[in-house]
């Protein structure tokens, strides 16, 4: 193991432990079926990470696993928070741009070309080509 990993084992993606139970799981239920491989593709890690999760038996004691758990809130939350804040910056920006080329706030947006032509210059639909074409009008 030194050999593959001189650096110690420390894998890009890590798994909570909800999925770690889940992978376990899965496994349990359909052997064949769950491979390492098909289980690292579900999981998006490698097959070596998926070994190790169903190799190991370590499970947090009862203190330790309410630690892992704030802890996991606590950074669901924070990335909560940054969308939130990424939202309102991304709003702002929309809205700054859309002063700076002139149109109005108070607009909803984007509106079909049709709003602001006059009223008898609609383009004809395929009903209205045909019987101008033969000389008729519909009424």
């Amino acid at each position: 193991m030194k050999r593959k990993f001189p650096e110690g084992w420390n894998p890009p993606k890590k798994l909570s432990r909800q999925l770690m139970d889940d992978m376990r799981d899965l496994k349990r239920l359909d052997p064949e079926k769950f491979t390492t491989d098909v289980l690292a593709s579900q999981f998006r890690v490698s097959p070596e990470a998926v070994r190790r999760i169903l190799r190991s038996s370590w499970t947090p004691d009862t203190k330790r696993s309410e630690e892992l758990q704030e802890r996991d809130e606590a950074k669901k939350a924070q990335t909560l928070e940054y969308y939130k804040q990424l939202r309102e910056r991304r709003k702002a920006a929309r809205e700054k741009a859309r002063k700076r080329s002139g149109s109005s706030s108070s607009s909803s947006g984007w509106k079909p070309s049709r709003y602001g032509q006059k009223e008898g210059s609609r383009r004809p639909n395929r009903f209205d080509s045909g019987a101008e074409q033969d000389g008729f009008t519909l009424q």
